[in-house]
């Protein structure tokens, strides 16, 4: 049922394993029996990990998703951010949920369907036990659809000044460039795409973005030639967000 992938750059994922492994370990310490499954979710499960960027994102699954765990988590969340102390634990994100109700979680869980997904293609078990054979469930391209539109209507593309947005950096740029794609890429083909995978078939595609798209993969290596990433994103951004929200209108 699984893909795991293992890390394309040992050197490159390290840090970002290490703030992995210190949450799930952290989270197995306060759930203790109560935590069923941990996995590394993401970037660095599926590839394409690039540590100036990419968030760390792991999932854990309890015996029951209960009131008091968001609490928990948010606890485990800081304590690994002040014990590690770096931009990279900055950027760890838990998604929660149960076995019993994996196929349609409710409050208190944070198991969005393309979180999901990526857990049962790409997930990589670093504690407890793999139930994804017989508890976990693929969330079918409707599903998708219908989240990622729910998504997008309470988060609306912004275009943003595109003089302000390459200032920001190459975090908020390349995830406000490539996060369409990614959507886009989930609407047409089912699947949880790496932005590399995602990229790729856009560009494939002959969309009419594709130049910024290329750009903005390199950019996550973390360096951005500024007046050429303006130009890009002057030109071709707002049309890559109105086909990601003509695609997903409902």
């Amino acid at each position: 049922m699984s893909q795991v992938f293992a890390s394309v750059d040992a050197a490159r994922d390290r840090d970002g394993w290490r703030v992995a492994r210190a949450a799930i370990d952290d989270l197995a310490d306060r759930f203790r029996s109560r935590l069923v499954s941990g996995y590394v979710i993401g970037s660095l499960a599926h590839g394409g990990f690039e540590p100036a960027v990419s968030d760390v994102d792991v999932a854990v699954l309890l015996d029951a998703c209960t009131s008091e765990v968001p609490e928990l988590v948010a606890e485990a969340v800081l304590t690994t951010r002040e014990r590690l102390r770096s931009d990279l634990a900055h950027r760890l994100s838990v998604f929660y949920g149960d076995w019993s109700t994996f196929a349609n979680p409710a409050a208190p869980a944070r198991l969005e369907a393309i979180d999901r997904l990526d857990l049962m293609q790409n997930g990589v078990l670093v504690a407890g036990l793999d139930h994804r054979h017989d508890a976990g469930h693929i969330p079918s391209r409707r599903e998708l659809i219908s989240a990622t539109a729910s998504f997008l209507a309470r988060n609306p593309l912004r275009t943003a000044n595109a003089g302000l947005l390459v200032a920001a950096g190459p975090r908020e740029l390349t995830k406000t460039v490539l996060f369409p794609v990614r959507f886009l890429y989930t609407q047409a083909t089912g699947r949880a795409g790496a932005n590399a995978e995602a990229a790729e078939w856009y560009c494939c595609e002959g969309r009419p973005a594709a130049p910024l798209v290329r750009a903005a993969l390199t950019w996550r290596r973390g360096s951005v030639p500024v007046e050429e990433a303006v130009s890009l994103v002057r030109t071709h951004l707002r049309r890559l967000q109105d086909e990601c929200v003509r695609a997903f209108a409902v």
